[in-house]
């Protein structure tokens, strides 16, 4: 019996998830024919359920896992397949797959961060649109009748705001029209863009560009340092890496960097010929092949890449919420200041 559609390749997500069912049925030496069909039987239809039971199948017809992993072919993701092999080479599957899920957890709490420390901006950017869009259509040409009514002068920043807010009263469809645009842009970009090219484009992004590049740089080091503890050749274990790290500038690197492997260049040359990694990671990587402590070393800037990433959605959401507030602040300050001077020259006159 199948369920759902076991075609097409799992996402980031599901294989998170299969190999945490994996890791975790090892670890407790139960059967993993019967743990995988009881996980599938908890999950909705989908990729991930098909994927347990068909691995589940294999397994009951006495294939090993590692040629039940294999028959599903393109359906897991080649770092996935590796990282099964090589557990099944070693006889350590459990702690494999389980270390190669906390990182994927890491990866995806600093991004979780960082969108919480921009959210309380945005929605505060949102709100304020929305009340500088009323403040336009109901109050401001009331103001203007006003100042024409009592032959009252008005200064040039109120004519500024006066003009202003009538552009924008003629021109809100067109602006409406701007925002529902870019909203439809980014969910066509979400459907019709891999996970791997929306990583690398927001890597380029200014401020929040520097949390995706060094989250990504994270997880290659940490998925660099196990496959080669598992004594994947150096070649192999720079394509799995830059295939599961989900990141086309990492993607590419890395296979810039197998190539120069294979040529005989050592981690630490093919690292010095890609502008993407710090000058600094060539000379760490340097001393650990000379102290034959590589996996060592890159766990060691992994935790560092981590931290750095932390440290930059903290300061981007602090940067963000800051020049939202001055932006909102002056905002209000120049419309109150900009309407209500002339009413204090009217109120003036009445008075005298």
């Amino acid at each position: 019996m199948r369920y759902g559609d076991a075609s097409g390749r799992l996402s980031n997500d599901d294989v998170a998830q299969l190999s945490e069912q994996i890791a975790g049925l090892t670890s407790a030496g139960l059967p993993l024919s019967a743990g995988l069909r009881a996980a599938a039987e908890e999950m909705p239809r989908g990729r991930l359920r098909s994927t347990l039971v068909a691995i589940a199948e294999s397994l009951d017809q006495g294939a090993s896992m590692k040629e039940a992993v294999a028959q599903q072919g393109q359906r897991l993701p080649s770092h996935l397949r590796g990282l099964v092999l090589a557990g099944a080479r070693t006889g350590k599957t459990s702690q494999i797959l389980g270390r190669f899920v906390g990182f994927m957890n890491v990866g995806d709490d600093l991004r979780r961060r960082l969108w919480l420390s921009l959210a309380y901006p945005a929605v505060s950017l949102v709100i304020s649109l929305a009340v500088f869009t009323f403040v336009c259509s109901s109050l401001i040409g009331s103001f203007s009748t006003i100042f024409k009514d009592f032959g009252i002068p008005v200064p040039k920043l109120t004519l500024l705001i006066l003009s202003a807010a009538r552009l924008f009263d003629l021109s809100w469809p067109v602006f409406f029209e701007m925002v529902l645009g870019t909203l439809a842009l980014f969910v066509v970009g979400r459907l019709a863009l891999g996970a791997s090219t929306r990583r690398s484009i927001l890597g380029g992004v200014p401020v929040v560009g520097a949390v995706w590049r060094n989250t990504s740089l994270a997880e290659f080091s940490h998925m660099l340092a196990l496959l080669l503890e598992c004594e994947v050749p150096l070649p192999e274990a720079l394509r799995l890496t830059g295939d599961g790290v989900q990141d086309d500038t990492v993607g590419r690197a890395c296979a810039l960097m197998a190539k120069d492997a294979e040529q005989g260049l050592s981690l630490a040359q093919a690292v010095t010929r890609q502008k993407l990694f710090p000058r600094g990671l060539a000379r760490v990587m340097t001393w650990a092949e000379g102290h034959q402590s590589l996996p060592e070393s890159l766990r060691m800037v992994g935790e560092m890449f981590e931290a750095r990433a932390r440290a930059q959605s903290g300061f981007a959401g602090a940067v963000i919420g800051v020049v939202a507030v001055i932006a909102i602040l002056f905002g209000v300050a120049l419309i109150v200041v900009g309407l209500f001077l002339p009413l204090i020259t009217l109120i003036t006159k009445l008075s005298g």
